[in-house]
C-alpha cells in the first residue's frame, strides 16, 4: 500500500490505496533462470509502482513547449486534446 493522493495531489492523512504490480506467470516446471527473471520482474515493478505518483486526470493538462511559443495562445493545445482524448475514447469502445 501507498498513501493515498487526492486529484490535487495531496497526502490524505491515515488513508491508503493499493499499490499494483503485473505478475508474471510461471510453467509448473519452470528453471532456476525463469525463476530469476520472475523475481527481478517482480522487484523492478514494485520500485516503478512505488516511485511513480498516483496518476491524476485533469481537463488542462500542462502545455508543452510545441503550443507555448509567444502568441500561441492555448487553442491550439486544447483543440488537439480534444480530438486525441476523443479518439481514443472511440478506440476503446470498439
Amino acid at each position: 500500500f501507498r498513501a493515498f493522493r487526492t486529484r490535487l495531489g495531496r497526502v490524505v492523512p491515515q488513508k491508503v490505496e493499493p499499490l499494483q504490480v503485473t505478475l508474471p506467470s510461471l510453467p509448473a516446471a519452470a528453471q532456476e533462470a525463469e525463476k530469476e527473471f520472475a523475481a527481478a520482474y517482480l522487484i523492478r515493478g514494485a520500485q516503478v509502482a512505488l516511485e511513480s505518483s498516483s496518476s491524476t486526470f485533469s481537463d488542462r493538462p500542462d502545455v508543452p513547449k510545441l503550443f507555448t511559443q509567444k502568441g500561441a495562445g492555448r487553442a491550439a493545445f486544447d483543440k488537439l486534446w480534444w480530438q486525441q482524448t476523443q479518439e481514443e475514447l472511440l478506440r476503446d469502445a470498439l
